[in-house]
């Protein structure tokens, strides 16, 4: 990649959450991503807002679920983002079919193109960092890492995963192959972690190769990778109704990344925040 180069990018945003944690203000028809938190933007909004110099509309997905639709789709058209697709889940599954069915429905167009996945319930202060980590990320990720974004941790927190970084993938520290992930420790072992160096809190957010992702999810889901083939046969309401119910209910940390040997680690400290925790 040359300097200054950027590579195509579509975004998938995850907004399927109800925020149970921000009960009473959250509920199952008034979720977390279209609260006022922060601003005058819902969460949904803002997440949306801050990737627009980086990824255009008509390249970003919203995946949600069915009874969200409405709320949901309200929020994007107060802001005319008609262009946005917008997945519905019939049921939570987790993010590992999620993200899985936003991939298989995009097409084979551009099979072995980027897909990065963003959370809408987070918060990040820094909006030319998170972008820059997301040209770095293009970067291992077309060469062929699943890549995962770690913010460098500032305080012995339990409430976040941590992922371990591994060897360098360059000279420069732009990315380290991911050693292992962490589920939250207990205070002693943050404090341990904080000290040792070489340890990022997991933020959830992720880019890869198309392709790449999907091979994996055949190679280590092999049930959610039989109902997506399926589904780019027969996607209507009828065959996603039955053929979700028997995806298994996992994350994309726990399902992929924790378990692929081709993980890599961009550090990037853009001010971030996970809000639902």
């Amino acid at each position: 990649m040359t300097a200054g180069e950027s590579l195509p990018i579509s975004g998938i945003i995850l907004a399927g959450g109800i925020g149970s944690r921000f009960w009473p203000l959250s509920r199952s028809q008034y979720p977390k991503q279209v609260l006022r938190l922060l601003g005058s933007e819902s969460m949904i909004q803002s997440t949306i807002e801050r990737l627009l110099p980086r990824i255009p509309l008509e390249h970003m997905i919203v995946v949600t679920n069915a009874a969200q639709a409405d709320v949901i789709g309200l929020e994007l058209r107060r802001k005319c983002w008609e262009n946005i697709r917008l997945i519905l889940e019939p049921e939570g599954r987790n993010t590992a079919p999620a993200v899985g069915l936003a991939a298989a429905l995009l097409g084979e167009e551009n099979a072995d193109g980027l897909l990065a996945v963003f959370p809408a319930d987070h918060f990040i202060r820094d909006q030319a960092s998170l972008l820059a980590a997301l040209d770095l990320g293009a970067r291992w990720a077309k060469a062929g890492y699943l890549v995962t974004f770690g913010i460098p941790p500032h305080r012995p927190e339990t409430g976040y995963g941590y992922i371990k970084q591994g060897e360098p993938l360059d000279a420069g520290g732009s990315g380290f192959r991911a050693e292992r992930f962490i589920e939250k420790p207990d205070l002693a072992r943050a404090k341990d972690f904080l000290t040792e160096g070489g340890y990022y809190w997991n933020s959830g957010i992720f880019l890869f190769r198309r392709d790449l992702l999907l091979e994996a999810i055949s190679r280590y889901l092999p049930e959610l990778s039989q109902g997506l083939s399926r589904l780019k046969e027969d996607a209507s309401r009828e065959a996603l109704a039955e053929i979700y119910r028997e995806f298994p209910n996992i994350s994309l940390d726990h399902g992929i990344m924790e378990r692929a040997d081709n993980v890599a680690v961009v550090p990037v400290e853009m001010g971030w925040n996970d809000v639902g925790t």
